[in-house]
């Protein structure tokens, strides 16, 4: 049995996302983390050829080798809402590989995190229950991120889970870590909580940096009229995704460029090989944004149909820059990866 998540890519809502009842579209790309259940008289997962076995005694997971903590909350997380539903829960083994990574596992910056602790939840509910809910599925991942210590805003959560175009509104924080607790929190309705797929024609390649970076809180203190600015935008965004305006999305990527531009400014998080990779897409008439926190990882990029990347292709060969490209409709991804 297998199951799949995505890697993300920010199309909107960085950082707005955080605001109340904020929201953000994200792309779930055709890149992902690959999860198989094999059967195996011991509990075990393989990551990078390597095979680490742990124990599941009285409901408890024993880690001997302390080597994957996000992996082991995943599991931990899992065997938990198992045991809420009195599942018996017999040995099995779990086979992973990556696609977010390059042959040197440096990572692309395509929510890689995100990607693996939502594919070890969701491998295993679709093993034990009848149904696996997506939403199920982002919830107990979140829940994970809150024992790890490594929450996000949830939106490369979403993309993981669900894949393809997705327009979410963050959950309320201060609601969920009063009640996160609470022994059926998986199964209730969690506040201000919205996410769904939704179809676009529209055509997006990225541009990866090949620098990492581990998202920071920001310095800078957004205030309320620039979070309504960014939120004005990426509902513009989302009407023109659906609607596929293409002239109209590529001024508001721009936009929402500058307002990130400005609230990163302070932090210095506009790196230079971000601001090549604008400066190159800027030189062939494309719209691109930072994908993210900013800091480094991915410039996003919109094209139109039947464009010719050879030209564009060359220029980031030259700057020591990777391109990505994601050809066909939201619902049918191929990826074309040009090497450098």
């Amino acid at each position: 049995m297998n199951i799949k998540t995505s890697g993300k890519l920010y199309i909107a809502g960085e950082y707005e996302v955080l605001s109340k009842k904020g929201n953000a579209i994200i792309y779930g790309i055709s890149k992902y983390i690959d999860f198989e259940i094999v059967e195996s008289n011991e509990f075990f997962y393989q990551t990078r050829n390597q095979k680490y076995v742990y124990q599941y005694e009285n409901n408890e997971i024993i880690d001997t080798t302390n080597e994957h903590l996000l992996i082991m909350e995943a599991l931990k997380s899992s065997f938990n809402y198992l045991e809420t539903k009195k599942i018996i829960i017999e040995p099995f083994g779990i086979n992973i590989k990556t696609e977010l990574e390059d042959e040197k596992r440096q990572k692309y910056g395509f929510g890689s995190s995100a990607a693996l602790i939502s594919g070890i939840i969701k491998v295993i509910l679709t093993k034990y229950l009848k149904s696996v809910d997506n939403e199920l599925v982002f919830k107990l991942s979140v829940l994970t991120q809150i024992s790890t210590n490594t929450l996000s805003s949830g939106g490369d959560l979403a993309a993981a889970i669900y894949g393809n175009m997705v327009y979410y509104e963050r959950y309320n924080l201060k609601w969920l870590l009063k009640k996160y607790n609470k022994k059926d929190i998986a199964d209730i309705d969690w506040a201000d909580l919205k996410i769904f797929q939704f179809n676009t024609n529209q055509k997006f390649a990225a541009i990866w940096t090949k620098k990492s970076y581990q998202t920071k809180q920001l310095t800078r203190i957004i205030r309320k009229k620039e979070y309504r600015t960014a939120r004005k935008i990426v509902n513009n965004v989302y009407v023109n995704l659906v609607n596929n305006k293409y002239l109209e999305l590529k001024e508001n990527l721009k936009d929402y460029q500058k307002w990130l531009e400005n609230i990163l400014a302070n932090d210095d998080l506009v790196t230079s090989e971000i601001k090549k990779a604008l400066e190159i897409t800027n030189k062939f008439h494309l719209s691109a944004k930072i994908s993210g926190a900013g800091g480094g990882d991915s410039v996003i990029v919109l094209y139109p149909n039947g464009y010719d990347f050879k030209a564009l292709r060359e220029e980031l060969i030259k700057n020591d820059l990777e391109l990505f490209v994601f050809w066909g409709e939201w619902w049918i991804l191929l990826i074309e990866k040009i090497s450098m």
